[in-house]
C-alpha cells in the first residue's frame, strides 16, 4: 500500500506520550512503523506467528520514535496513523500513555 502525507490530509487517529509505546497487535508476523511525515525512518519486526493478539514493547526492541512524528503502524491486514507527542520522552511506568492498539 502506497502512503504519502504531502499529497493529502491524512490526519493522527491517536497521540501516544512516549518515544517507546508498547503495541497491541492482532496477531504476529510482519510489523512495520514508518514514518510518514518525512522520509527515511522505517522499522521492521518479525514477531512468531500467532492468531491471537500480540504485545511488542519498543523498548525492550531499542526502537525510539520521534518526538512530534506522524507514524503508520502495519500489522496483519491493519493500519494505524498515530502521532508522537512533542514532548514525549520513555517513562516505563506510564502504560496507558505508551499504549497503541491496533
Amino acid at each position: 500500500m502506497a502512503f504519502r502525507v504531502a499529497d493529502s490530509k491524512v490526519e493522527s487517529e491517536l497521540t501516544v506520550h512516549d518515544i517507546s509505546p508498547i503495541l497491541l497487535l492482532p496477531k504476529g508476523g510482519k510489523v512495520v512503523i514508518k514514518r510518514i511525515d518525512e522520509k527515511g525512518e522505517r522499522h521492521k519486526i518479525r514477531l512468531e506467528k500467532a492468531d491471537s493478539r500480540v504485545k511488542l514493547d519498543l523498548a525492550e526492541q531499542g526502537i525510539e520514535l520521534t518526538p512530534g512524528a506522524m507514524y503508520m503502524l502495519s500489522n496483519g491486514g491493519r493500519n494505524l496513523v498515530f502521532t508522537v507527542a512533542e514532548n514525549s520522552q520513555h517513562n516505563p511506568d506510564n502504560l496507558l500513555g505508551r499504549l497503541i492498539p491496533l
